[in-house]
């Protein structure tokens, strides 16, 4: 991008190289098929005009905005990313362990998993709520509440007007709601990318193929998936990226998903073995949607909470059925 060139504004959090492999023809100026989750509407899009937010990594400088810097650097690994995802699909052989294409396919993995709006929502909650358990503490002390007070007023140069009572009863109630400014965002989301890069890396992939007669993989606006893969149960149950007995998975492809594990369970290639396969597979693709699935063709297939495989008409028809009003 030249120094002329105006800022990007329409910030992709999916790659368009990515979803590329999901349209008609594997290209950008080919459509691909959208599912919204939240009111089972579907159309068809081209990659360039879904799965953006405008100014979502834009950062404020002592300069002003700058919308390049992130920009600029997804675009090198998602370049980079793009030719390796390509050869992986078209040979059937991952980057060998520590190559330079191994490194780059784990930070295209962690940047396609961090960088989404799904993540920084959880993320936002976790640290709203946090902020507000410690306003509930803090504030019980009048003055704590007076010190706060003054340092605002200095600071802004304008009155405080909110009175001890006031606040208290606002913080009592959650009458208040708590935001991040994007620099937050973009740090936190650096912590998260480094966080992760290395379990990532230590993985043993394989690549599972979809069999034409069992339908295709599905992608979607949060496609990178952490699940266990064996029963836990209580509070240590949730997955985490560095823990055993987990599982990441990412489609490339309709045709080509990646998984990694600690343990040497699966082959480095593997064909799915049952539609029944495909369809869990995309269940779990869609249930880490934050909305919106993207799939090759209108039609693909889900596993249902009665252990079927279902379509997309089952699944339209299961969102038409949960907005109906229920009676007592």
């Amino acid at each position: 991008m030249s120094n002329g060139s105006k800022p990007p504004k329409k910030h992709h959090y999916i790659p368009v190289s990515y979803l590329s492999n999901f349209t008609n023809d594997g290209t950008d100026r080919s459509q691909l098929w959208v599912f919204d989750q939240s009111s089972g509407n579907q159309w068809q899009s081209r990659p360039k005009k879904i799965a953006y937010e405008n100014d979502f990594h834009t950062i404020e400088t002592v300069d002003g905005k700058d919308s390049k810097t992130f920009e600029e650097a997804f675009s090198m690994v998602e370049g980079n990313a793009k030719q390796i995802i390509n050869e992986i699909i078209q040979t059937f052989k991952i980057p060998t362990i520590g190559s330079e294409e191994y490194n780059w396919l784990i930070n295209f993995i962690a940047l396609l998993s961090e960088r989404t709006p799904a993540r920084r929502h959880h993320f936002d909650k976790a640290m709203a709520d946090v902020f507000k358990m410690a306003s509930r503490v803090g504030f019980q002390n009048k003055s704590y509440f007076e010190s706060q007070k003054k340092k605002i007023e200095e600071k802004t140069g304008k009155s405080f007007d909110l009175s001890y009572e006031q606040l208290n009863k606002l913080i009592n109630e959650d009458g208040f709601e708590i935001s991040f400014h994007n620099n937050f965002h973009m740090e936190n989301f650096m912590a998260r990318f480094d966080a992760i890069i290395e379990p990532l890396a230590h993985r043993k992939w394989s690549l599972c193929i979809a069999p034409p007669m069992y339908g295709d993989f599905v992608c979607s606006d949060n496609p990178v998936c952490l699940r266990n893969i064996l029963p836990v149960k209580g509070i240590l149950g949730s997955p985490g990226h560095g823990v055993l007995n987990t599982e990441v998975s990412i489609p490339l492809n309709p045709k080509v998903m990646l998984l990694g594990r600690f343990e040497d369970d699966l082959p480095p290639v593997g064909w799915a073995p049952s539609r029944r396969f495909v369809a869990q597979m995309n269940s779990w693709t869609a249930m880490y949607a934050e909305r919106y699935v993207f799939s090759k063709k209108k039609d693909f297939l889900w596993w249902s909470d009665q252990g079927k495989v279902c379509t997309t008409e089952d699944f339209k028809r299961r969102l038409e059925h949960e907005k109906q009003p229920k009676f007592d």
